[in-house]
């Protein structure tokens, strides 16, 4: 039997053979499957999606994790979660931005310790897009990491705090009483800007 054409099953949205192509042996074809389940965003893909999340292929678990942030289903948040501790950084990249997509509380955490990720791809992924895509539920989790040792955590709170914006205000207004004095001049500092946006 020949290659699945991965290009006539999106035409015709053919979501159950294109999940049969997602366990083919050739990675080429379960790659362009996971990309092609993702645009017609069907919820029936979701399970076997999660499960590419541990193909052997770089690739293929990169579109898988794309895919499950086109579905947007929050029953791919903790498997993509785990899928953070990924060897590869375009994985990890791919995880980081369906976690925003997805806009999950529950990623919050997990998403301030991949601000220490070895990538500074990665890193700028998580302040500038995925934390900011989930916006207020982060706030307050995102100030707790401006006492962070790391440095690229802190430089990363700080730039998900100014482009979440106006939601942040309130907490950071309470956080100028935190007990810790790095907080309360990172707050003060990103208060001001915040404001200064509006005006």
């Amino acid at each position: 039997m020949g290659k699945p054409n991965v290009e006539k099953l999106a035409e015709k949205g053919d979501v159950e053979g294109l999940t049969q192509a997602l366990k083919d042996e050739n990675y080429d074809v379960r790659y362009r499957a996971a990309l092609a389940l993702g645009k017609i965003g069907d919820k029936r893909a979701e399970e076997p999606l999660i499960q590419a999340l541990n193909d052997g292929n770089d690739y293929v678990r990169s579109s898988a994790a794309t895919a499950l942030g086109e579905i947007g289903d929050s029953r791919a948040v903790e498997p993509l979660i785990q899928a953070l501790a990924d060897k590869n950084e375009d994985v990890r990249l791919g995880v980081v931005v369906a976690l925003g997509e997805i806009g999950d509380s529950r990623a919050v955490e997990p998403l301030i310790q991949a601000l220490k990720d070895e990538d500074e791809i990665v890193r700028k992924a998580v302040a500038e897009k995925a934390l900011v895509e989930i916006g207020e539920p982060a706030v307050g989790p995102i100030i707790k990491a401006l006492a962070d040792k790391n440095e690229d955590v802190r430089l990363g709170a700080v730039g998900a705090l100014i482009a979440i914006g106006e939601p942040a205000e309130g907490p950071l207004i309470q956080a100028l009483k935190d007990k810790d004095g790095g907080v309360r001049k990172a707050a003060a500092w990103v208060l001001e800007i915040v404001k200064a946006k509006k005006s």
